[in-house]
């Protein structure tokens, strides 16, 4: 009778608090947009923001926080963020993974604390280009970003020690307008 009195508390104890994988993260990803310059070596943000005038430079800042209760161990190459760009005719005009940058391969790897936050802005000057589907090669345009109404998506693409690969999505979509220069 006490067994089964014990189990039954046991029961409903796990009914109470839930199960609970080990294999979950409690990492999101958010994202803000903000003016960016060369400063005196140095590169100096502007204040958060959705309006840019046409070829103001955008730094799209990217941050993974841990909102759980263990510490994360978070690996990545290159930069985690993925920011993509699409028209009102929901046209992809800009993808950060596509775009010519100059990184090395090199892994990185990061220890997030509870409630502490990583990332490094992606800066674009709103400069368009292509990528050769054959030769993958990247190239300039030298056309920019025209003035209009855009939608920002992303995602963070990580390699957690406690998962394994993985992609944290933004959980929202942000609005960006391109205003015409006068």
């Amino acid at each position: 009778m006490k067994n089964g009195m014990l189990f039954i508390a046991g029961l409903v104890v796990l009914g109470l608090t839930g199960c609970k994988s080990d294999n979950e993260t409690k990492l999101e990803a958010s994202l803000t947009m903000k003016t960016w310059e060369y400063g005196n070596q140095e590169i100096i943000y502007g204040e958060d923001k959705a309006i840019f005038s046409e070829r103001e430079p955008i730094a799209f800042d990217m941050k993974l926080t841990n909102r759980g209760l263990k510490t994360e161990r978070v690996e990545f190459t290159c930069g985690f963020d993925v920011i993509e760009i699409y028209n009102a005719n929901g046209e992809k005009v800009y993808d950060s993974e596509q775009a010519p940058v100059g990184c090395s391969p090199s892994l990185s790897i990061e220890v997030v604390y509870m409630g502490e936050s990583i990332g490094t802005p992606t800066l674009w000057d709103q400069e368009l280009f292509l990528i050769d589907a054959e030769g993958g090669e990247r190239g300039s345009t030298g056309e920019y970003l025209p003035p209009g109404d855009y939608t920002v998506t992303g995602y963070a693409e990580v390699y957690i020690e406690s998962v394994g690969s993985t992609i944290i999505p933004l959980p929202k979509e942000y609005s960006l307008t391109i205003e015409a220069s006068e």
